[in-house]
């Protein structure tokens, strides 16, 4: 697959300051020094907001766009720019993983509740449309188990057997009115800012490194 990748974005939060047009070009360089002269690495137009602007592709004008990190829980519109970001509700990330029990991943989840909610009520009047993309691999909405261990947000699959419908649950609960919420990988959405570009990935490089790949056209 990656042979016939001939462009890499970069984004993420590490990319939206002073470091990443640097490291773009060093990258550039070095791949291209190594038998690949075509090779194309750059910073994505979109920056840290990458993940927002893929995420957008899949929402109505006026839906609610999450990106749930490990370091910030980034806010938008789609249509009308992006909120301030707020404080993500995982732990500090260490290398010796997430703790597993039953009231940490529970609380995870009524913060997220929380996130939703409170930004769902300073809106007039947003869509019943939500998107949530997650810093863990996603299959049908609901986290791969092989993955248990990499994130607090693949953690959620310790609540229900599937993770989307569970969120369109417990929101429309909390909001006391039916949404629905879709789930998406965060690099997925990545690449989908970037879809109809042929030959191209995006690797976001924030608290975690995540990988996607840009389709050429979209499904909803």
């Amino acid at each position: 697959w990656w042979a016939g990748i001939q462009r890499v974005y970069l984004g993420g939060g590490l990319m939206s300051g002073r470091l990443g047009a640097p490291v773009a070009v060093m990258a550039r360089t070095i791949v291209q020094a190594h038998g690949f002269p075509d090779f194309d690495v750059r910073v994505s137009p979109y920056g840290g907001d990458v993940v927002l602007a893929g995420a957008e592709r899949l929402a109505p004008m006026g839906s609610l766009l999450f990106d749930f990190g490990h370091t910030q829980v980034k806010r938008a519109i789609a249509g009308d720019g992006s909120l301030p970001s707020v404080a993500t509700p995982c732990e500090p990330y260490t290398y010796h993983g997430w703790g597993v029990a039953e009231e940490t991943v529970t609380a995870v989840h009524t913060q997220m509740l929380d996130i939703i909610s409170q930004t769902w009520m300073a809106q007039t009047p947003p869509s019943p449309v939500i998107v949530c993309s997650l810093a863990c691999y996603l299959h049908n909405g609901h986290p791969y188990p092989s993955h248990l261990n990499t994130g607090c947000y693949a953690r959620l699959q310790l609540l229900t057997d599937n993770l989307e419908q569970f969120m369109t649950k417990t929101v429309s609960e909390r909001l006391g009115t039916s949404v629905t919420v879709k789930l998406v990988h965060d690099a997925t959405a990545a690449g989908l800012a970037h879809a109809g570009e042929p030959a191209t990935a995006v690797i976001t490089l924030g608290t975690t490194l995540g990988i996607g790949f840009a389709p050429l056209t979209i499904e909803n």
